[in-house]
């Protein structure tokens, strides 16, 4: 929100804002600060001094995300060690080359210059998740978060090796989950095969809207209701959970349309769904 709507959000309360990466553009803020320096000529950064607006330019995107350090949780450990079964989210990129019309993607990677969609190395992403879990025992499954994770099937299948690589080091196997945008004609037997063997327990699927109309022509989301039900069936035969995300109250969506979600979710069975109504934010 902040960086597609810079103006309203610097308006009133905050000191500075951030469009777009935030890494270094808030080191680079808070060591300002730690040197007795009002802050000034961060990329990235907005930043108000009085009633004036400093707006700087941005900087191109990170292009190497395995030089970030990995999060910091030590204050949230002991809440953690309350529970059991804990899971937990790890990022493995950022960006999506797809141009879904609800979405912000679109917008974000016009933000600054350089490669939009990236991804960490599936080394440094084994390496995050075997500290964690050598850190806090609770942590039974990871949530991986991306924007989809079939967009590089080289990058995926290594990520696999390396997971299960991982779990066959431990008595106690950790299991995972994804999102999964599909597309007409795409071959998923192989990917479905690498990520069971991986341990994945689950993926999310976006249908989204059950009305292919709806799909296509305000969504921007081209593959068929035919394709959801292979996509669902070959998955449950790989042994793989699947989840939907629906998306209700769209602009020119009917009750037609609407009811023809109802009757894709009832075809498919998802094991969960996660249905949202639309709400268009400003920016």
């Amino acid at each position: 929100h902040v960086s597609l709507n810079p103006e309203e959000a610097i308006r009133d309360v905050y000191d500075a804002v951030c469009i777009g990466e935030g890494e270094y553009p808030t080191l680079e803020y808070v060591t300002q600060l730690e040197e007795g320096r009002l802050p000034q000529g961060i990329p990235n950064l907005w930043i108000k001094k009085n009633s004036q607006i400093e707006r700087n330019q941005t900087r191109g995107f990170l292009s190497d995300l395995d030089c970030l350090p990995f999060l910091d949780y030590e204050m949230w450990w002991p809440f953690i060690g309350e529970h059991h079964d804990w899971r937990f989210v790890v990022l493995l990129g950022r960006g999506c080359p797809y141009n879904c019309s609800y979405c912000s993607n679109h917008a974000l990677r016009k933000l600054a210059a350089g490669t939009y969609v990236r991804w960490r190395s599936p080394e440094n992403i084994a390496q995050e998740i075997a500290e964690l879990t050598e850190r806090n025992e609770n942590i039974k499954e990871f949530y991986l978060e991306v924007e989809t994770i079939n967009v590089n099937r080289k990058w995926t299948i290594e990520l696999c090796l390396e997971l299960k690589h991982l779990n066959k080091s431990r008595p106690d196997p950790r299991s995972f989950g994804a999102n999964l945008r599909l597309t007409d004609g795409l071959g998923l037997d192989e990917l479905f095969t690498a990520l069971r063997e991986a341990n994945f327990r689950f993926i999310n699927i976006g249908l989204e809207s059950g009305s292919e109309r709806v799909r296509r022509e305000i969504l921007r989301r081209n593959y068929s209701n035919d394709t959801v039900i292979k996509t669902v069936k070959l998955a449950r035969e790989h042994g793989l959970q699947v989840a939907f995300y629906n998306l209700i109250g769209l602009p020119g969506e009917t009750i037609t349309d609407f009811k023809e979600t109802v009757k894709m979710n009832r075809i498919c069975q998802p094991d969960w769904h996660m249905t949202y109504i639309f709400y268009p934010y400003p920016g």
